[in-house]
């Protein structure tokens, strides 16, 4: 288990520790089943750290900024260059998470989703405001989104494994006193 979580924190491949991992667990069902949940792209390539996505995101902000200021979502070139020029202008920055809460239109979901990840390192609350956009702007983000839920899902599943060893070694020292 320390040699996954290391992996993982580096972003490299785990197949040889997951193939590890389930010869240690003895065929532990629930371990098993968890060990079967992680992503594939994780044994095979490993997936991006959390800093990663972090310092990837600004890219896919401002693509999807560009994207939500263009009128009607089928603006022709002029349109994307305006958008462009308003979208390196706007202040986000100064806006209070207060105000962005009361606010769902594409902007402020990507203000808020833009908050949670530089201010809390919060993944999980950036991915579900991303979730709650809609085509094209939520296209945009596709690639970072899917990586992005893929990390979130494993460390879900270190968690949920790392609780059960817990709760087997538990078990196991309860049952010799």
């Amino acid at each position: 288990l320390p040699n996954i979580i290391e992996r993982i924190s580096d972003n490299r491949p785990l197949g040889s520790e997951i193939n590890a991992l389930k010869v240690a667990a003895n065929d532990d069902p629930v371990i098993s089943k968890a060990l079967e949940s992680f992503p594939e792209r994780l044994t095979t390539v490993g997936i991006p750290t959390t800093q990663e996505l972090e310092q990837r995101f600004e890219t896919v902000y401002e693509s999807c900024q560009k994207i939500a200021l263009v009128p009607d979502q089928s603006g022709g070139m002029l349109e994307h260059a305006l958008a462009s020029i308003v979208a390196a202008l706007s202040l986000n920055e100064n806006v209070k998470i207060s105000e962005l809460k009361q606010k769902d239109d594409p902007e402020a979901v990507l203000a808020r989703a833009k908050y949670y990840l530089e201010h809390d390192h919060n993944l999980e609350a950036t991915v579900k405001e991303f979730d709650n956009l809609s085509y094209p702007i939520k296209e945009t983000a596709a690639d970072w989104l899917v990586v992005a839920k893929d990390r979130i899902q494993a460390e879900q599943i270190l968690k949920f494994i790392r609780a059960h060893v817990a709760s087997l070694a538990l078990d196991a020292q309860n049952q010799h006193k």
